[in-house]
């Protein structure tokens, strides 16, 4: 299960969970927290890892544009 879908799912239980009287407290079924939570853990080596992915081809493009980029600059300096 998608990890944002999870964290949606904790984010309801506290948003709907039961206020107690007199407090700014709610009540929530320490089960249910517990199985989102088991239900986190083995996506998120996954996530970042894509993450990671996406940050380095990120910047192995910008890179490669500062490469051109200065080569454009030293041909148009040459041309002159």
């Amino acid at each position: 299960m998608d990890i944002l879908v999870l964290i949606d799912k904790l984010d309801d239980l506290v948003h709907n969970a039961k206020g107690v009287p007199m407090t700014d407290q709610v009540r929530i079924d320490r089960e249910e927290i517990y199985d989102v939570l088991d239900r986190c853990a083995p996506p998120i080596p996954e996530e970042l890892k894509r993450a990671r992915w996406i940050v380095k081809e990120r910047q192995d493009m910008l890179a490669e544009a500062n490469r051109e980029s200065d080569r454009s600059s030293a041909r148009r300096a040459s041309r002159r």
